[in-house]
C-alpha cells in the first residue's frame, strides 16, 4: 500500500470548538440584523407624499426666506409624485364597483326607524300638511279702489 505523504493534514474540530464558533457566528448575525432594523422604515404612501409635498408648498410660502425658486423645487418634486401615482392604483373590476355602491346606497336609505334599504331611490321625506284658515279672502287687497 501506498501512502500519500503530501497529503494535506486535517484538523478535526472538538465539540466544544464547533460549539463555540455556532455560537460566536449567531451573535455575529444578531448584531447584523439589529443594525438592519435600524434602517428599515415604514413605507410611505405617494398619496401621504403629494399631501405632505402640498403642506410644505403651503408652509414654505409663508416665509419670506425661501426663495420662488427653491418652492419651484418642491412643486416639481410633488408633480413627479403625481405622475408616478396612477402606476400604483389598483383599478377596480366592475363587480366590486357595483358592490360598492349597493352598500353605499343601503347606508343613504336605511335609519334607525327603518334599517331595511328602501327599494326607491328617492330619500323618505315626511309628508307636508298645509294650514288653511277659513276665510282666505281676508288677506287678499282690493286692488280695484286704489
Amino acid at each position: 500500500m501506498d501512502v500519500d505523504k503530501d497529503a494535506p493534514i486535517v484538523y478535526q474540530l472538538s465539540d466544544e470548538e464547533i460549539v463555540e464558533m455556532v455560537k460566536k457566528r449567531e451573535k455575529e448575525d444578531d448584531e447584523v440584523s439589529e443594525e438592519e432594523e435600524e434602517d428599515i422604515k415604514e413605507r410611505i404612501s405617494i398619496d401621504r407624499c403629494i399631501q405632505l409635498c402640498t403642506e410644505l408648498i403651503t408652509g414654505l410660502e409663508q416665509k419670506s426666506f425661501i426663495t420662488e425658486q427653491e418652492i419651484m423645487a418642491v412643486y416639481l418634486i410633488q408633480s413627479k409624485l403625481n405622475k408616478e401615482n396612477p402606476k400604483y392604483m389598483k383599478q377596480a373590476t366592475l363587480q366590486e364597483w357595483f358592490k360598492k355602491r349597493a352598500n353605499k346606497n343601503s347606508e343613504e336609505h336605511s335609519s334607525i326607524a327603518n334599517p331595511l334599504a328602501s327599494s326607491s331611490s328617492a330619500p323618505d321625506v315626511p309628508d307636508v300638511t298645509t294650514a288653511t284658515t277659513s276665510d282666505t279672502t281676508a288677506n287678499i287687497p282690493d286692488v280695484t279702489q286704489m
